[in-house]
């Protein structure tokens, strides 16, 4: 399942611009001239020992601390390639 997929599955309104690739998804807003905020950006967390998928604005960020503090005694990190 894709994230378009997932979006669609959770009823989550939405549309598909086309842009060309950019390095980070706030870059992409500008070059699509919208707001970060309405920009999902996807990303791929290690969550021991399985993984998961957090789909949010371009222009949020992870709190990886208040993240372990609140949510799960566990370590929390982007994942790699590996």
């Amino acid at each position: 399942m894709d994230v378009s997929q997932f979006l669609t599955h959770e009823h989550v309104a939405f549309s598909v611009i086309p842009h060309r690739r950019t390095e980070t998804t706030q870059h992409l807003a500008e070059e699509v001239h919208v707001s970060g905020d309405h920009v999902a950006k996807s990303v791929l967390l290690r969550t021991p020992p399985n993984f998961s998928l957090a789909v949010l604005p371009a222009s949020f960020r992870i709190a990886y601390a208040d993240y372990e503090r609140r949510e799960r005694p566990q370590v929390l990190d982007l994942a790699t390639h590996e």
